[in-house]
């Protein structure tokens, strides 16, 4: 099965491109104050991608998919390398990244949902220096909820809504950000099969329709293979082991190779070398939520 390795990747569009990737990730590791000397969460991460890229990623548990995703988002301090999101450089959180976790519990829940959105419509004015009336922004968080299947139902609470629907009202406050890269850590896991597909298939077509860069972890092969043009693997030591492109392959032979690889990246092995460009890592970051990147 034809493969394309993340060093492979990374050059090609390096020398062909000189427009900065929407996100670059450029041997990422991050390594937390309680690891021994040495040991990374993950390392050696390299990938970029451009405007309406969708990349999932599979790995074992505790191969630090999520520890990336964090440092990426801006979370968690990096030990060594780089990440860029359209050239700039990334050290905290920030409204150029969006993320949206497993968890029901990211809405105000003393806020309708439609003031939820209309929250993230404030955030997103007042970084762009753009006005608009709060008749505009209930109107706008209205449409995006439409958008998401909910239409009508923009003054209910957190608390009078099922785990699917505060994941699509979650999604529609991400829309209202506008995000430049949407990163999402496992945003369907708690949901039942139905209410699952019926979100992948929201989530593809709307980020298809508006063209959104999504960085998608998650432990499910099929979902991986349904929502990102290509998956990254990672083994059990936290590192790449391969980046496929899902069009250049047949979806049932693709999942069969990717759980087959799976299995095998299971044993972490050696591999906790240091990086050759890593230093001592800074204290580790706090998870701040998702608001203070919009302050």
């Amino acid at each position: 099965m034809a493969m394309i390795t993340p060093e492979r990747l990374l050059a090609a569009g390096t020398m062909t491109d000189p427009t900065p990737p929407k996100l670059l990730v450029d041997g990422l590791a991050v390594r937390y104050e309680s690891a021994a000397p040495g040991q990374y969460a993950c390392q050696g991460i390299e990938f970029r991608l451009e405007p309406g890229d969708r990349l999932t990623v599979l790995g074992p548990t505790g191969c630090g998919k999520s520890t990336m995703l964090k440092a990426i988002a801006g979370y968690l301090p990096i030990a060594a390398g780089r990440v860029e999101v359209s050239g700039r450089a990334v050290s905290a959180p920030g409204q150029d990244r969006f993320v949206m976790f497993q968890e029901f519990d990211q809405l105000f829940p003393w806020q309708t949902i439609r003031s939820n959105i209309v929250y993230a419509l404030k955030a997103r004015t007042k970084r762009r220096s753009e006005k608009m009336r709060a008749s505009e922004m209930s109107t706008r968080a209205d449409e995006l909820l439409s958008m998401v299947g909910l239409a009508g139902r923009g003054d209910l609470y957190p608390g009078e809504c099922s785990g699917g629907m505060k994941q699509r009202v979650a999604l529609a406050r991400a829309l209202a950000i506008s995000p430049e890269v949407l990163l999402l850590d496992e945003p369907f896991g708690a949901l039942d099969a139905q209410t699952r597909r019926r979100l992948q298939e929201q989530l593809l077509g709307l980020c298809e329709r508006l063209d959104t860069t999504i960085l998608f972890v998650t432990h499910d092969i099929p979902e991986a293979v349904m929502i990102g043009n290509r998956i990254m693997m990672m083994s059990a030591a936290g590192r790449v082991t391969n980046i496929y492109e899902a069009e250049n392959h047949d979806q049932v032979a693709l999942e069969e190779h990717l759980r087959d690889e799976l299995r095998s990246n299971q044993t972490r092995g050696p591999g906790a070398q240091n990086p050759t460009d890593a230093s001592a890592p800074p204290k580790r970051a706090g998870l701040l939520g998702w608001a203070k990147g919009w302050r």
